[in-house]
């Protein structure tokens, strides 16, 4: 719940002949009024406006309208207020995650992948530094709920490790730790599915749909398509009742082939059971495959995915999240903060996608030795993702719906900033998405369909 006032604001989300839909931003709502009282509020919340001063400003209104008003308003807000009081809250953990790359070896040479180009080669984490790396977050992050997934290079390429790591942390009695791993799935074997079951590891599969399209972007290194090995390895593991997401990255190839990102979900649930998973674009790192034609134009029936429980389109999961569990998201992005990345050799850095850019200058240290100095040198830059620290951020309606990537940003700008352009189309989205909220909401029967599946599928608790 936010009591700051300075960070709460209104926003008109929809205008119309009678009233206006404004999505007032501290208490997770959008509420129906006349464009009057919006008038007033914004006065009143979004400009800090005295009672006083307001009467100046709308000579025709009485102080008693104005409290009355006021009064009434507040009253609504209270009554929301208390039901995210009330709220049985699941976990009293916070969170942090932390990547660790196991080895930047692999078996595959995916056309695409950034990791082969831009890393220099480590070799393979060895079990004294996963141990470091589980010491130092374990006591930087002391009553957190902490999330370690293992991806690479091929994770399970060094699976010692990987086995010596998910052991010691769960030894450890300060914190709890959870696991996953983003593998390419081409490798399986009775000691690695008796890992994930022990551990109870969430499975993220990469997995870029149809044959004639995966075989084309990943493929080993003999040049060998790797789809039936896949999809082979993905029915052994769903024999053993374990639960895998997929992770398809949507690349130029689909834009020839006029698969959108629809299609593919639907390919997924069909041909290979998945229900859960994520489609991301191509990573602006990439050097083999040509950037996406129309990389931020949203297909104009997205929106209309979400009656059916699908959020599409990666920007959408976050506000979804956000607005329907009356959560208010802090960061940008956690990277550097609640989100890190560390290399085979123990260093640390805020996101796998910013290991090794202008000299390492996004370095916080190494596990391996002394890394508090550069840790908090680094973290105060980072701050310019916080939502609550930066002063442009602090005063936007959208913030505690705004989620993007540092990552890019950095990429396209060579410093940590966020640019005019994404907050532009950041707000318009949001906008968007609020609207289609607002609009489900009014029919029972799709907003019932809708939680039931997020639900389900998200595991949203609202």
């Amino acid at each position: 719940m936010i009591s700051n006032n300075k960070l709460k604001q209104i926003h008109i989300i929809e205008k119309r002949r009678n009233n206006v839909i404004v999505y007032c931003n501290w208490i997770q709502e959008l509420l129906e009024m006349s464009p009057k009282t919006y008038e007033i509020l914004d006065l009143y919340i979004n400009k800090n406006f005295k009672e006083k001063e307001i009467l100046n400003t709308y000579s025709n209104l009485k102080d008693r309208q104005l409290g009355q008003l006021i009064e009434k308003f507040n009253h609504v807000v209270l009554k929301i207020t208390k039901k995210i009081y009330n709220k049985k809250i699941s976990n009293k953990f916070r969170n942090a995650e932390i990547k660790i790359n196991l080895t930047h070896k692999c078996n595959l040479d995916c056309s695409y992948c950034y990791v082969k180009k831009r890393y220099p080669s480590m070799g393979n984490m060895t079990k004294n530094t996963g141990k470091n790396i589980i010491d130092f977050f374990n006591k930087q992050f002391d009553g957190y709920n902490i999330k370690i997934t293992f991806f690479g290079g091929e994770p399970l390429l060094n699976f010692s490790t990987m086995e010596y790591i998910c052991e010691y942390a769960t030894n450890k009695k300060k914190n709890n730790f959870q696991f996953g791993m983003i593998s390419n799935g081409t490798i399986l074997n009775k000691k690695i599915i008796y890992l994930i079951k022990t551990y109870k590891m969430r499975l993220t599969i990469s997995f870029d749909g149809p044959k004639y399209v995966h075989n084309r972007l990943r493929c080993y290194q003999n040049g060998k398509g790797t789809y039936d090995d896949i999809k082979s390895n993905i029915k052994t593991l769903q024999k053993n009742k374990i639960p895998i997401d997929y992770e398809t990255t949507y690349t130029s190839i689909h834009e020839a082939y006029n698969l959108t990102r629809h299609e593919l979900i639907e390919f997924q649930k069909r041909e290979l059971g998945f229900e859960d998973g994520v489609i991301s674009n191509v990573s602006t790192f990439d050097v083999d495959t040509k950037k996406l034609k129309n990389k931020n134009n949203k297909s104009k029936d997205s929106l209309d995915y979400i009656e059916k429980g699908e959020l599409v389109e990666p920007w959408m999961y976050f506000p979804f999240h956000a607005f329907f569990n009356k959560i208010f998201i802090r960061y940008l992005c956690g990277v550097g903060k609640i989100y890190f990345d560390l290399t085979p050799d123990g260093s640390i850095y805020p996101c796998q996608l910013l290991v090794g850019l202008n000299n390492n200058e996004l370095k916080m240290g190494n596990v391996n030795s002394d890394v508090n100095k550069n840790f908090l040198e680094l973290q105060k830059k980072i701050d310019i993702f916080d939502h609550f620290k930066n002063k442009k951020c602090k005063s936007c309606w959208a913030k505690f719906l705004c989620k993007g990537c540092p990552a890019q940003m950095y990429s396209e700008n060579e410093k940590l900033t966020i640019s005019e352009k994404f907050c532009k189309t950041m707000k318009k989205n949001i906008e968007l998405l609020l609207k289609k909220f607002y609009h489900i909401r009014k029919n029972e029967k799709k907003y019932k369909l809708l939680i039931d599946r997020c639900k389900e599928k998200y595991k949203l608790n609202y």
